[in-house]
């Protein structure tokens, strides 16, 4: 079961609110003798300066996820060459079981 939520949390908001946000925590704990981490808790919990600026905006991303395209950039010459070229080749073993196989 969940606690009961503090009045204390919502006249620390009044206080922040009554200063328009130019009050320290410290002072807001001192005017109602808790601890100072409360006080920060509930301000970032409740996000007081999203509430008192009235910005209540979701984070919205340019491009979505299903709307990329997949793979390297636009242009990109890494690892290309005219064909049968070894750019992928690090090491010779393979090259080497490859054509013993042929």
């Amino acid at each position: 079961m969940a606690r009961v939520r503090s009045p204390n949390r919502d006249k620390a908001f009044e206080i922040y609110k009554e200063y328009n946000g130019n009050i320290a925590n410290r002072e807001i704990a001192k005017i109602l003798d808790i601890s100072e981490k409360t006080i920060s808790g509930w301000k970032a919990k409740d996000k007081w300066n999203e509430k008192l600026n009235g910005v209540l905006q979701k984070e919205i991303r340019s491009t979505p996820k299903e709307k990329r395209n997949k793979g390297g950039q636009i242009g990109n010459k890494n690892a290309t060459g005219p064909p049968g070229n070894k750019n992928a080749v690090t090491t010779g073993e393979f090259l080497i079981l490859w054509k013993k196989m042929n």
